[in-house]
């Protein structure tokens, strides 16, 4: 089969486990990508499921063996999988294109690949949800329809549609789409194409323009409002458009779940979670915790926290606003004995040294350790490990299926405990 761009399109079949089967060994054999070989994506999508999560729970036993703690790699639980294996998507960028080629020409909307120079056609993409598929098909549509002026070659050009942003809440019931513009002049265009798809989708939460050359995260709403909501138990999310919102919404409340069960929470703990987003975790770590406490750096997170906080009426949780340092500072103020438990989700930029020094300080009887990279904790867990912290326990989730990446937990005891 061969696509407009010159590409082959050979289809893979993927040996992929249905969507929230009853049965979790039934496989799917006729799931199909046509772009696998050259879109670069999801390279372990070629590999079975149980061969993915294998994989992953081998680089985490590994790292482990590595740094030479007394916690050794047998003691790493196996892979946690996803709730769904395919389509579990729900935050994605499309880039946008016109191609002129043979004497014709048309519009491409895909993925951007830098090595090639171009934007795939990415079809229907398998891990993207179905509803987010239907919705990208719509404005290539659109875009031909109404002449939307898209870029060629994707070059920057003034007044131009480079991408596309949409995030969908987890039942797909809240749509948020964020135009990307490139010095924006004439806002006519969008506005109509922001109508069409109004019209076509009536979960469309919010339709926006981001001016991507001002680079300051100044959106324009066209049509709705800026945020999406979601819901998780009795709880109501608030997610502005600034702020982080999770690719595989399921995963994160698995660790939850997880993190729950063994806290061991009876009402009368206190917890701190070290950067803390938008409050999904101090959120429903709260029905089971006497106090939660957050430590948030960035304010469009702290600013969504709080706004979750208000809309479900939560009285014992307090999130703190500042840097690290700063942020400590307020909840060492308000504290007067040490706290029960700790979160620490790893961010890119933390500062070790700190995150080290607030764990010593509070003397948590128990630390969780929420962590996208390995080869960042190996001097943490050291350190740990020599002052007053015995790891017991280690659990990969598979939260992007078909890719490398996952998430992985380090649940610690202090020695008092043991």
């Amino acid at each position: 089969m061969q696509s407009d761009d010159g590409f082959t399109k050979k289809p893979r079949k993927l040996n992929m486990f249905v969507n929230k089967s009853s049965n979790p060994e039934r496989v799917i054999q006729n799931s199909v990508c046509s772009v696998l070989d050259y879109c670069g994506s999801c390279p372990n999508l070629i590999l079975s499921y149980n061969q993915q999560l294998n994989v992953k729970t081998k680089k985490v036993k590994e790292f482990i063996d590595s740094i030479d703690l007394k916690f050794k790699s047998f003691h790493v639980k196996n892979c946690e999988p996803s709730e769904n294996k395919l389509s579990y998507r729900h935050v994605s960028k499309l880039s946008i294109e016109r191609i002129f080629k043979n004497s014709k020409e048309w519009i491409q909307v895909g993925y951007y690949r830098q090595n090639l120079g171009k934007v795939l056609d990415i079809g229907d993409c398998p891990v993207q949800t179905p509803r987010m598929n239907t919705v990208f098909k719509s404005i290539s549509g659109f875009i031909k329809k109404l002449e939307i002026p898209v870029p060629i070659a994707h070059e920057n050009s003034k007044n131009c549609l480079e991408h596309i942003i949409i995030r969908t809440n987890e039942n797909e019931k809240s749509i948020l789409i964020i135009f990307g513009i490139y010095k924006l002049d004439n806002v006519i265009p969008f506005k109509n194409l922001a109508r069409e798809l109004r019209e076509r989708f009536n979960e469309i939460s919010g339709i926006l323009i981001e001016e991507i050359d001002k680079g300051s995260q100044d959106f324009m709403v066209l049509s709705g409002h800026d945020y999406i909501e979601d819901v998780f138990e009795d709880f109501t999310f608030y997610y502005s458009v600034k702020t982080q919102y999770f690719v595989n919404p399921d995963i994160y409340y698995k660790i939850l779940l997880n993190m729950r069960e063994l806290s061991n929470l009876n009402y009368q703990e206190d917890l701190l979670h070290i950067n803390s987003g938008a409050g999904f975790f101090p959120i429903l770590l709260s029905k089971t915790a006497q106090y939660v406490y957050g430590l948030e750096t960035l304010k469009s997170e702290y600013d969504d926290s709080i706004k979750s906080i208000e809309l479900n009426k939560i009285k014992n949780v307090k999130i703190f606003h500042g840097n690290l340092t700063s942020s400590y500072e307020k909840y060492k103020n308000i504290k007067s004995k040490n706290t029960d438990v700790i979160i620490y989700s790893v961010m890119k930029h933390d500062d070790s040294d700190k995150i080290l020094q607030i764990i010593s300080e509070c003397q948590p009887k128990k630390l969780f350790i929420v962590s996208p990279v390995l080869e960042k904790l190996s001097t943490l867990l050291r350190q740990l490990e020599k002052q007053q912290f015995t790891l017991k326990l280690c659990i990969p989730y598979d939260s992007l299926p078909g890719t490398n990446n996952f998430e992985t937990i380090f649940f610690l005891e202090s020695h008092s405990q043991i």
